[in-house]
C-alpha cells in the first residue's frame, strides 16, 4: 500500500498537469484565436473549412509562416490523437490477451501482441483510405472521434472492474466513482450522436446504403 499510494500521488499530479492544466490552456488559446480571426455568424462551410479560413487569415494578418505553422499544428494534433487511439487500444488488447488467453504462451509476449495489433490497425486504416472511398475527410473525422467511443467503452469497463475485481483498499469511492459514471454517460451521449450523425456513411461502408 505504501508503494501504491506513492504511485497514486505521482499519477494524480501527472494527470492534473497534462490533461487539466495543459488541456485547459490549449482550449482557451485556440478559442481566443478562433474568436479573433473567424467572422461571427458567417457560414464557413463544413468539415475543416473553418480551419482553412482561419489559417489564411493568420497568413494575411501576421505572416505567411504563421499560417503554415497553424496548419502544421492542426495536422500534428490529428496525428497525435490517432496515434494515441492506436496506442492505448492496442495496449489494452495486448494486456487482456496476455493475462487471459495467451498467458501460457512462451512465444506471444505482451510486446509482440502489441506490435501485431498496432501494425494491423495501421494497415487496415491505410487500406480503407487507399481503396478509394469518396469521403476520406469524413473518415479522418470519425477516426479522431473514435477516441470518445473508446472512452465510453473504457469507462464502462473501469466501473465494472472497480465493482467486481479490485481490492477494497484501491477501489474508487466517493467523488471519483461519481465522476466515472458522469464520464460514462457523457461519452455515451456523444457516441450515440456520432453514430446518428454519420449513419449514412456507416450504411455505405457496410454496403447497406
Amino acid at each position: 500500500m505504501r508503494k501504491w499510494n506513492g504511485w497514486w500521488r505521482i499519477a494524480n499530479i501527472e494527470q492534473f498537469v497534462t490533461f487539466f492544466l495543459i488541456g485547459l490552456a490549449s482550449l482557451v488559446a485556440f478559442s481566443v484565436l478562433a474568436y479573433s480571426t473567424l467572422p461571427i455568424g458567417e457560414d464557413l462551410g463544413e468539415d475543416f473549412a473553418f480551419l482553412q479560413y482561419e489559417g489564411e487569415v493568420l497568413k494575411d494578418q501576421i505572416a505567411p509562416w504563421f499560417g503554415t505553422g497553424f496548419f502544421l499544428a492542426g495536422t500534428f494534433a490529428l496525428l497525435s490523437t490517432n496515434l494515441g487511439i492506436i496506442d492505448y487500444t492496442c495496449r489494452l488488447a495486448a494486456d487482456s490477451l496476455k493475462v487471459n488467453a495467451l498467458k501460457d504462451s512462451p512465444f506471444w509476449s505482451e510486446s509482440k501482441i502489441y506490435f501485431l495489433f498496432v501494425w494491423s490497425m495501421i494497415a487496415v486504416g491505410s487500406s480503407i483510405l487507399l481503396l478509394g472511398l469518396d469521403q476520406p475527410l469524413i473518415l479522418v473525422i470519425i477516426a479522431s472521434s473514435i477516441a470518445g467511443v473508446l472512452m465510453f467503452i473504457y469507462s464502462a469497463l473501469l466501473i465494472q472492474l472497480n465493482r467486481k475485481a479490485l481490492p477494497e483498499e484501491i477501489k474508487l469511492k466517493g467523488v471519483r466513482h461519481i465522476v466515472m459514471w458522469i464520464s460514462f454517460l457523457f461519452f455515451g451521449f456523444f457516441t450515440a450522436l456520432l453514430v446518428w450523425d454519420q449513419r449514412g456513411l456507416f450504411l455505405q461502408l457496410f454496403g447497406l446504403g
